[in-house]
């Protein structure tokens, strides 16, 4: 519906709204009565479906949105995460001790002159947590050896560069499944990624906020399609007070499945956990994916040509660069973040998460057990939101005011916050709300795992073993999740054969 009808709406009708639902990077607004559902101010009749299906039958036309072009790849000085700058990787804990330390995290590292092999029997193009978890799962699943590459090193990209979120839709259970199964692998490898299970809140506002967005036409995190996020457990005015230490939002939707982590630190350990199974070069710039007449691709990089029987392209927001046949269904979106340094015990949150706002207006934050708060969000003050914005080297001085001003505003207990890091990172969304994973359709032996759509953290893990599994029996099977089977599949947008 219109962003200003919901406004009225909801300042007289909270009761009726199904607490606007979190989508990890920006909401999905639902208003729901016994029998119908407003969407963009249409009243639709609908029975109980869950959001994978939602999104599945609620597919939407290419739009036109201010593109920026498709060149520039990730830049060789991106602003500098604290979550690289302070990794701390402990290789001495049980399970991990015997493997490789990783002295590859840092994405500036400089590197003797790297050769590339002539050829390899799978290359992953990204060390993000995709990347790294197919690292990991044909290691597990197959035994089989991969080629590693990324343009900056391990977790340089989105995976290094968000808000420690690890909050599945509850309704969604590719989303659920993937969350357990990445937990228990942590949990059995004694992985220290600063794991907390406390739970996140989806905030309402008690007043409007103060700020001139430019929300983009079109915008691809916009809520068009509405993904239901169940009823969660609601907070009232009082709750919410009692729970965030703040007086200044009406209600909220708590979700205790949700937790909180250190994405880096999780990406590092899959990939150390393949082994020797997995080569990681870096940095190596891939330019293009070609095919020679055998059928088999050829991976173009900047330190050379490798021939590949698969080629897995999990670089999400910048997968069209290689995969132009994407362009008009993937749109690369900058985010700014900031790191405070730790706050005082006094006026920590009861909950671990939090999100306020909806789509490219949305603020979240952590609290991380050091007490320090992550907090990111807000591209609606930039430029046409930010919509095909791959740059993530500069910083925006209006978004890092209302951060600032966001703490300082709602949560006075916090007193004094100080900053101690912030920069920008690269989202990837599609027009229809789902990520695009599997086999690209005439190009053979070529598959793509991106387009999370601010949710990847808990998609990425699952959606990486469903290619895997893709690639080591040669084709899509019934043990492939039914979500990645039926409404992910880049077949849904780029029609060819995907013969392997």
């Amino acid at each position: 519906m219109k962003r200003d009808s919901y406004k009225w709406y909801r300042r007289r009708s909270i009761n009726l709204v199904a607490h606007t639902r979190r989508a990890k990077a920006g909401y999905l607004v639902v208003i729901f009565f016994p029998s119908c559902l407003f969407v963009s101010g249409v009243v639709v009749a609908v029975k109980p479906v869950s959001s994978e299906q939602l999104l599945y039958h609620s597919r939407v036309a290419p739009r036109s949105m201010p593109l920026k072009s498709y060149t520039r790849g990730p830049t060789s000085s991106p602003t500098q995460s604290w979550w690289l700058s302070h990794s701390g990787v402990d290789s001495s804990r049980d399970g991990l001790d015997d493997l490789p330390a990783a002295d590859w995290f840092l994405p500036q590292r400089q590197s003797e002159e790297i050769i590339v092999p002539l050829s390899a029997d799978t290359v992953i193009v990204g060390a993000g947590m995709t990347g790294c978890a197919a690292a990991y799962w044909l290691s597990r699943l197959g035994q089989r050896s991969c080629l590693v590459l990324d343009a900056r090193g391990v977790a340089a990209g989105a995976t290094g560069r968000n808000g420690g979120h690890l909050w599945p839709n509850p309704t969604s259970n590719f989303q659920r499944e993937t969350t357990r199964e990445l937990l228990q692998i942590l949990r059995d490898h004694h992985v220290d990624c600063d794991l907390t299970e406390w739970g996140a809140a989806a905030l309402h506002r008690a007043s409007e906020p103060h700020a001139v967005f430019h929300d983009a036409e079109g915008d691809p995190e916009a809520p068009c399609d509405a993904a239901d996020w169940g009823e969660g457990v609601w907070w009232d005015a009082d709750t919410c007070a009692e729970k965030m230490r703040s007086s200044h939002f009406a209600g909220a939707s708590y979700y205790g499945d949700a937790a909180q982590f250190y994405p880096a630190k999780v990406a590092d350990a899959l990939l150390r956990l393949a082994g020797d199974r997995a080569r990681l070069l870096a940095p190596v710039t891939v330019n293009s994916i070609d095919t020679d007449p055998s059928g088999q691709s050829i991976v173009r990089t900047d330190a050379g040509d490798i021939i590949a029987k698969h080629v897995l392209v999990a670089t999400n927001g910048w997968a069209p660069e290689l995969l132009p046949e994407l362009q008009a269904y993937l749109f690369p979106c900058v985010n700014q973040v900031l790191m405070t340094r730790p706050v005082r015990e006094s006026a920590v949150w009861h909950v671990g998460g939090i999100s306020v706002d909806e789509g490219a207006r949305e603020v979240y934050a952590i609290m991380r057990p050091d007490r320090r708060v992550c907090i990111g969000g807000a591209r609606a003050l930039l430029p046409g939101a930010a919509v095909g914005d791959s740059d993530d080297s500069v910083l925006s001085q209006p978004v890092g005011e209302y951060l600032r001003s966001f703490l300082a505003e709602h949560f006075g207990e916090l007193g004094s916050v100080d900053v101690e890091a912030e920069w920008t990172g690269v989202l990837g969304f599609t027009i229809d709300g789902n990520p695009i994973c599997g086999p690209v359709p005439g190009r053979p032996g070529v598959y793509v795992a991106a387009g999370f759509c601010g949710q990847g953290m808990v998609q990425c893990t699952g959606a990486a073993k469903a290619i895997v599994q893709m690639i080591l029996k040669g084709r899509c099977t019934e043990d492939v999740a039914p979500f990645i089977r039926d409404q992910a599949t880049p077949e849904r947008f780029v029609k060819g054969s995907t013969a392997k």
